[in-house]
């Protein structure tokens, strides 16, 4: 039988919400919860239940997360290269710079 007054000890540093892992590994929220409902990110439901899900990331379960996603060297080389060319600029009022300035007006309230 468990003792209930003896404290639970967790076996991770931090957990992150799900915002908060998209906007470290720069995707969106929706990504992220694909990435764990397919398993390749690990996540805990702190809510109540299915029907009431809220999710955290450990830190140990993005570290995870990053290292099996990481390519070899070779592979980003080819990648850099698919990637626009440096003397074409971004396009003046696209998603980059739309974002930028949406992350700016987040932080100044």
């Amino acid at each position: 039988m468990t003792d209930l007054n003896t404290p639970y000890v967790f076996f991770f540093g931090q957990a992150f919400t799900v915002a908060e892992v998209a906007e470290k590994l720069g995707i969106s929220p929706t990504q992220v919860l694909n990435h764990i409902a397919d398993g390749t990110l690990g996540a805990i439901n702190v809510g109540r239940g299915a029907t009431r899900r809220d999710l955290r990331v450990t830190d140990e379960a993005l570290d995870a997360f990053a290292e099996a996603r990481t390519v070899a060297a070779a592979q980003a080389k080819v990648t850099a290269k698919l990637s626009r060319p440096k003397n074409k600029p971004a396009i003046a009022g696209g998603y980059a710079e739309r974002r930028a300035a949406r992350k700016q007006k987040e932080r100044q309230q």
